[in-house]
C-alpha cells in the first residue's frame, strides 16, 4: 500500500444531495468527501461570504509529495474557474501505508470570500468533468503563455459582490488586456514597425513634425504642438482592436466587433475617470465584462458545453466558432 496525502479544500461546494464528488483527470481518480459539518458551513458561506474548509480529498503519493501538491494545485486553479471562487487547500496531512499520520502542513491559503457566481453551475457535474479533462490536457500549453495561477487568483475577485463595481470591472479589463498582451507577444507583432528602427528614426520624425506644426499653427502654439509630437513615442504599438481580432480568431471565440468596441469604451472611461460610460447601466457593463472573460477562459481551455451567461441571466451552451 502507498503513502497517502489528504488535502482539506476550501470553498468548494457540492451539488445538492451529493455527499461525494468525483472526477477522473487523466487516469487519476479524484474523490472529494464533505467535511462532517458541511451543511452548516455551506449555509454560512452563502449567507456570510466566509472562507472555510468544505471537503477533503485523499491521494496516493506515487512520486513525491511536491509533485502531488503541484498536481492538486493545478486542479484547484481549474476548479476556481469553474466555480468562480478561489479553490485552494488550507492544509494537508501525510500518512504512511497504515494510515498513521507522518506530518501535517498548515497553509495560509490565498483565497477570497465565497461568491455565488459560478461559470459552470455545480449541478452540471458532468460538464465540470468535461471542463477539467479538457483544461488539464491544455494546461501546460496555456500556462506557458499566460501563467494560469495569475489569472485564476484574480478571476474570482471580479465576481465578488462585496467590492465596488468599478474596481471589479477595472480588474476585468486588466486581466483581459494581460491575456491579449501575452498572446500577441508570442507572435511578436506588438509593434507596427521594427522596434529598433523606429527608435532610431523617431527623433528625425519629431523634428520634421515640429517644422510642419510651426508652419501650420505658428510658434505661439509650440507647447501644444510639442505635446502631440511627444506622443509619437507610443504610437508604434498595435491597436487593441487588432490584438483582440487576432486573439479571437486563433481561439475561435464568439466575440464580435461590437463587443470589442463596447469593451474599449468601458475600459477607456474606467481607466481615465473611474466611472462607466455615460448613459450606460453600470451593472450591465460589469456583467458584459464578466461574460467576455468567461468566453475567453472557456476558449483557452477548448471547452464547449453549458455555462451560466451572467450577462443575460440564463444557462446557455457555449460553442466555439467553426
Amino acid at each position: 500500500m502507498e503513502k497517502r496525502i489528504r488535502f482539506y479544500i476550501i470553498n468548494l461546494l457540492f451539488p445538492a444531495n451529493n455527499d461525494i464528488m468525483s472526477f477522473d483527470i487523466n487516469g487519476t481518480y479524484l474523490l472529494y468527501h464533505k467535511v462532517t459539518n458541511y451543511n452548516s458551513i455551506e449555509d454560512s458561506l452563502r449567507s456570510n461570504f466566509d472562507i472555510s474548509d468544505t471537503c477533503y480529498i485523499d491521494l496516493p503519493i506515487k512520486d513525491t509529495v511536491d509533485n502531488t501538491v503541484d498536481f492538486i494545485m493545478k486542479i484547484n486553479y481549474l476548479l476556481s474557474f469553474c466555480r468562480g471562487n478561489i479553490i485552494n487547500f488550507s492544509r494537508y496531512i501525510i500518512y504512511d501505508e497504515k494510515w498513521k499520520e507522518i506530518n501535517t502542513v498548515i497553509i495560509n491559503p490565498i483565497s477570497t470570500p465565497y461568491t455565488c457566481l459560478e461559470l459552470i453551475p455545480r449541478i452540471y457535474i458532468h460538464d465540470t468533468q468535461r471542463f477539467l479533462s479538457n483544461a488539464f490536457k491544455e494546461y501546460d500549453k496555456v500556462d506557458s503563455l499566460y501563467m494560469i495561477r495569475k489569472i485564476a487568483r484574480e478571476f474570482p475577485t471580479t465576481r465578488n459582490s462585496a467590492t465596488f463595481l468599478s474596481s471589479r470591472s477595472l480588474i476585468l479589463t486588466a486581466i483581459i488586456e494581460y491575456i491579449l498582451f501575452c498572446f500577441n507577444r508570442k507572435i511578436d507583432n506588438l509593434e507596427l514597425f521594427n522596434k529598433n528602427e523606429y527608435i532610431n528614426s523617431i527623433e528625425d520624425i519629431k523634428k520634421e513634425l515640429s517644422s510642419l506644426f510651426e508652419d501650420k499653427f505658428g510658434k505661439k502654439n509650440k507647447s501644444k504642438s510639442q505635446s502631440i509630437i511627444n506622443k509619437m513615442d507610443g504610437l508604434n504599438l498595435r491597436t487593441l482592436n487588432w490584438k483582440f481580432q487576432k486573439f479571437i480568431k486563433h481561439y475561435r471565440l464568439p466575440i464580435n466587433s461590437n463587443d470589442i468596441k463596447k469593451f474599449k469604451d468601458i475600459r477607456d472611461t474606467l481607466a481615465h475617470t473611474l466611472i462607466f460610460p455615460e448613459a450606460d447601466d453600470e451593472i450591465m457593463d460589469w456583467k458584459f465584462l464578466v461574460n467576455i472573460i468567461d468566453k475567453i477562459i472557456m476558449g483557452l481551455f477548448n471547452y464547449e458545453g453549458p455555462y451560466y451567461n451572467f450577462y443575460v441571466g440564463t444557462d446557455e451552451y457555449f460553442k466555439l466558432c467553426s
